[in-house]
Protein backbone atom coordinates (compact mmCIF):
# COMPACT_ATOMS: atom_id res chain seq x y z
CA UNK A 1 0.00 0.00 0.00
CA UNK A 2 0.89 3.33 -0.74
CA UNK A 3 -1.11 5.72 1.53
CA UNK A 4 -2.35 7.24 -1.37
CA UNK A 5 -6.25 6.06 -2.63
CA UNK A 6 -6.00 6.37 -6.41
CA UNK A 7 -2.12 4.82 -6.74
CA UNK A 8 -4.00 1.95 -3.82
CA UNK A 9 -7.39 1.67 -5.93
CA UNK A 10 -5.67 1.59 -9.39
CA UNK A 11 -2.75 -0.19 -8.82
CA UNK A 12 -0.66 -1.08 -11.85
CA UNK A 13 -3.29 0.48 -13.61
CA UNK A 14 -2.60 3.84 -12.21
CA UNK A 15 -2.64 6.23 -15.16
CA UNK A 16 -4.05 9.51 -16.27
CA UNK A 17 -6.23 7.61 -18.55
CA UNK A 18 -7.65 5.45 -15.49
CA UNK A 19 -8.00 8.33 -13.51
CA UNK A 20 -9.88 10.23 -16.20
CA UNK A 21 -12.55 7.28 -16.60
CA UNK A 22 -12.55 7.45 -12.53
CA UNK A 23 -13.28 11.32 -12.42
CA UNK A 24 -16.05 10.79 -15.53
CA UNK A 25 -18.04 8.41 -13.82
CA UNK A 26 -18.05 9.99 -10.30
CA UNK A 27 -19.02 13.53 -12.10
CA UNK A 28 -21.48 11.77 -14.23
CA UNK A 29 -23.16 10.14 -11.37
CA UNK A 30 -22.81 12.74 -8.76
CA UNK A 31 -21.47 9.40 -6.41
CA UNK A 32 -19.37 9.70 -3.28
CA UNK A 33 -16.72 6.48 -2.95
CA UNK A 34 -16.59 5.26 0.51
CA UNK A 35 -14.59 2.00 1.37
CA UNK A 36 -16.44 0.02 4.26
CA UNK A 37 -13.58 -0.19 6.92
CA UNK A 38 -16.22 -2.76 8.51
CA UNK A 39 -16.41 -5.44 5.79
CA UNK A 40 -13.01 -4.73 4.00
CA UNK A 41 -11.10 -7.16 5.93
CA UNK A 42 -7.48 -7.90 5.31
CA UNK A 43 -7.88 -4.74 2.50
CA UNK A 44 -9.20 -2.41 5.01
CA UNK A 45 -6.62 -3.54 7.41
CA UNK A 46 -3.53 -2.83 5.28
CA UNK A 47 -4.46 0.30 4.50
CA UNK A 48 -2.14 3.34 5.47
CA UNK A 49 -0.93 6.92 5.54
CA UNK A 50 2.37 8.31 5.63
CA UNK A 51 2.73 10.88 8.10
CA UNK A 52 5.86 13.70 7.81
CA UNK A 53 8.18 11.42 9.53
CA UNK A 54 7.67 8.83 7.50
CA UNK A 55 6.13 6.52 9.53
CA UNK A 56 3.24 3.92 8.18
CA UNK A 57 -0.09 4.30 9.98
CA UNK A 58 -2.94 2.09 9.14
CA UNK A 59 -5.94 4.14 8.63
CA UNK A 60 -7.75 2.14 11.05
CA UNK A 61 -5.31 2.90 13.87
CA UNK A 62 -6.07 6.75 13.02
CA UNK A 63 -9.52 6.02 13.65
CA UNK A 64 -9.24 4.49 16.99
CA UNK A 65 -6.76 6.94 17.95
CA UNK A 66 -9.49 9.59 17.30
CA UNK A 67 -12.34 7.61 18.47
CA UNK A 68 -13.83 7.91 14.95
CA UNK A 69 -16.87 5.82 13.97
CA UNK A 70 -15.15 2.99 12.29
CA UNK A 71 -18.43 2.63 10.05
CA UNK A 72 -17.88 6.17 8.64
CA UNK A 73 -15.16 4.93 5.83
CA UNK A 74 -12.76 6.99 4.44
CA UNK A 75 -14.04 8.58 1.30
CA UNK A 76 -10.69 9.49 -0.02
CA UNK A 77 -7.04 9.67 1.23
CA UNK A 78 -3.25 10.86 0.74
CA UNK A 79 0.27 10.98 2.34
CA UNK A 80 2.89 13.98 1.52
CA UNK A 81 0.11 16.65 1.14
CA UNK A 82 0.73 20.32 2.85
CA UNK A 83 -1.75 22.27 4.83
CA UNK A 84 -1.26 26.28 3.79
CA UNK A 85 1.96 25.52 1.94
CA UNK A 86 4.26 24.28 4.75
CA UNK A 87 2.19 22.02 7.18
CA UNK A 88 3.58 18.54 6.44
CA UNK A 89 0.98 15.82 6.67
CA UNK A 90 -1.33 13.02 5.85
CA UNK A 91 -5.19 13.50 5.49
CA UNK A 92 -7.91 11.25 5.59
CA UNK A 93 -11.60 12.59 4.32
CA UNK A 94 -14.50 11.42 5.80
CA UNK A 95 -17.94 12.88 5.10
CA UNK A 96 -17.82 14.92 8.31
CA UNK A 97 -14.42 16.35 7.79
CA UNK A 98 -10.54 15.46 7.48
CA UNK A 99 -8.46 13.80 9.50
CA UNK A 100 -4.64 14.88 9.60
CA UNK A 101 -1.69 15.69 11.93
CA UNK A 102 -2.32 17.83 14.52
CA UNK A 103 -0.10 21.40 13.88
CA UNK A 104 0.23 22.07 17.81
CA UNK A 105 1.60 18.40 17.87
CA UNK A 106 2.71 16.58 14.72
CA UNK A 107 2.91 13.50 16.39
CA UNK A 108 -1.07 12.94 17.27
CA UNK A 109 -4.06 12.98 15.00
CA UNK A 110 -6.87 15.39 14.90
CA UNK A 111 -9.99 15.89 13.19
CA UNK A 112 -11.86 19.31 11.86
CA UNK A 113 -14.86 18.95 10.72
CA UNK A 114 -16.21 20.62 6.88
CA UNK A 115 -18.76 22.72 8.39
CA UNK A 116 -16.28 24.84 9.95
CA UNK A 117 -16.05 26.26 6.24
CA UNK A 118 -19.00 28.05 4.54
CA UNK A 119 -17.35 27.20 0.99
CA UNK A 120 -14.97 24.55 -0.97
CA UNK A 121 -12.61 26.21 -3.45
CA UNK A 122 -10.32 25.33 -6.47
CA UNK A 123 -7.96 28.04 -6.70
CA UNK A 124 -4.37 28.58 -7.86
CA UNK A 125 -1.30 27.58 -5.96
CA UNK A 126 0.51 30.49 -4.63
CA UNK A 127 3.73 29.71 -5.95
CA UNK A 128 3.29 28.03 -9.05
CA UNK A 129 0.66 27.46 -12.17
CA UNK A 130 -1.24 24.78 -9.96
CA UNK A 131 -4.48 24.54 -8.36
CA UNK A 132 -5.26 23.75 -4.89
CA UNK A 133 -8.27 23.26 -2.94
CA UNK A 134 -9.41 25.85 -0.50
CA UNK A 135 -11.72 25.60 2.41
CA UNK A 136 -12.95 28.88 2.87
CA UNK A 137 -14.92 31.23 4.38
CA UNK A 138 -14.62 30.23 8.51
CA UNK A 139 -18.11 29.74 10.11
CA UNK A 140 -16.18 30.65 13.48
CA UNK A 141 -13.56 32.51 15.11
CA UNK A 142 -11.90 29.72 15.91
CA UNK A 143 -11.10 28.51 12.10
CA UNK A 144 -9.40 29.83 9.79
CA UNK A 145 -8.64 29.24 5.40
CA UNK A 146 -6.85 26.22 5.00
CA UNK A 147 -5.66 25.03 1.24
CA UNK A 148 -4.57 21.46 0.64
CA UNK A 149 -2.28 20.68 -1.97
CA UNK A 150 0.78 18.46 -2.66
CA UNK A 151 3.52 18.50 -1.18
CA UNK A 152 6.56 19.91 -4.09
CA UNK A 153 8.98 17.77 -5.33
CA UNK A 154 11.24 18.52 -7.92
CA UNK A 155 11.89 14.82 -8.55
CA UNK A 156 8.35 13.45 -8.39
CA UNK A 157 5.47 16.26 -8.84
CA UNK A 158 6.57 19.23 -10.36
CA UNK A 159 7.12 19.94 -13.72
CA UNK A 160 9.34 23.05 -15.41
CA UNK A 161 8.75 24.96 -18.67
CA UNK A 162 10.07 27.49 -20.86
CA UNK A 163 7.47 30.23 -21.20
CA UNK A 164 9.59 32.80 -23.01
CA UNK A 165 10.31 35.63 -20.18
CA UNK A 166 10.83 32.88 -17.56
CA UNK A 167 10.84 29.52 -16.43
CA UNK A 168 7.61 28.71 -15.09
CA UNK A 169 6.76 25.50 -12.42
CA UNK A 170 3.56 22.96 -12.62
CA UNK A 171 2.16 19.94 -11.28
CA UNK A 172 2.73 17.14 -13.83
CA UNK A 173 0.17 15.55 -15.95
CA UNK A 174 -0.93 13.45 -13.45
CA UNK A 175 -0.63 14.65 -10.60
CA UNK A 176 -2.90 17.72 -11.83
CA UNK A 177 -4.96 14.74 -12.92
CA UNK A 178 -5.35 13.95 -9.35
CA UNK A 179 -6.13 17.32 -8.02
CA UNK A 180 -9.22 16.97 -10.27
CA UNK A 181 -10.29 13.87 -9.33
CA UNK A 182 -9.84 15.04 -5.30
CA UNK A 183 -11.96 18.20 -6.58
CA UNK A 184 -14.97 16.41 -8.22
CA UNK A 185 -15.14 14.30 -5.63
CA UNK A 186 -15.36 17.74 -3.03
CA UNK A 187 -17.85 19.19 -5.28
CA UNK A 188 -20.20 16.21 -4.85
CA UNK A 189 -19.64 16.15 -1.22
CA UNK A 190 -20.16 19.84 -0.92
CA UNK A 191 -24.00 19.22 -1.46
CA UNK A 192 -24.22 17.19 1.41
CA UNK A 193 -22.13 19.21 3.35
CA UNK A 194 -24.54 22.27 2.70
CA UNK A 195 -27.43 20.08 3.37
CA UNK A 196 -26.58 18.99 7.22
CA UNK A 197 -24.94 22.60 8.70
CA UNK A 198 -27.35 21.83 11.23
CA UNK A 199 -27.02 18.71 12.13
CA UNK A 200 -24.23 16.81 14.20
CA UNK A 201 -23.16 14.22 11.50
CA UNK A 202 -23.03 14.50 7.46
CA UNK A 203 -25.96 12.14 6.71
CA UNK A 204 -25.16 10.63 2.96
CA UNK A 205 -28.07 9.39 1.13
CA UNK A 206 -27.40 5.97 -0.10
CA UNK A 207 -28.22 6.25 -3.10
CA UNK A 208 -25.69 9.17 -3.23
CA UNK A 209 -23.09 6.36 -1.84
CA UNK A 210 -20.67 4.01 -4.12
CA UNK A 211 -19.91 1.96 -1.43
CA UNK A 212 -16.84 -0.37 -1.65
CA UNK A 213 -14.97 -3.09 0.15
CA UNK A 214 -12.24 -3.85 -2.23
CA UNK A 215 -10.36 -1.70 -5.17
CA UNK A 216 -11.83 -4.47 -8.25
CA UNK A 217 -15.34 -2.98 -7.22
CA UNK A 218 -14.03 0.76 -8.28
CA UNK A 219 -11.22 -0.86 -11.32
CA UNK A 220 -14.78 -2.28 -12.71
CA UNK A 221 -15.69 1.50 -13.08
CA UNK A 222 -12.88 2.41 -15.72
Amino acid sequence: MTGNFLTDILEETHCIESIQALDSWFAASNKIPLLDLVNAHEYGDRLIVIDSYGVKKTIRSIYEELDYPINRGPIFYVSNYVLNYSFETYIIFTQDGMLCQDPNNNRTATFYAWDNWKAILYTKHKDIEAPVILLAYPENEDSIEISISPKLDMRKNILLQDQLTAIEAFYTEIVKMEMHFARTLFDNLWEIVDANRNSSLNNIPLDKLFIYNHPSLIQDLI
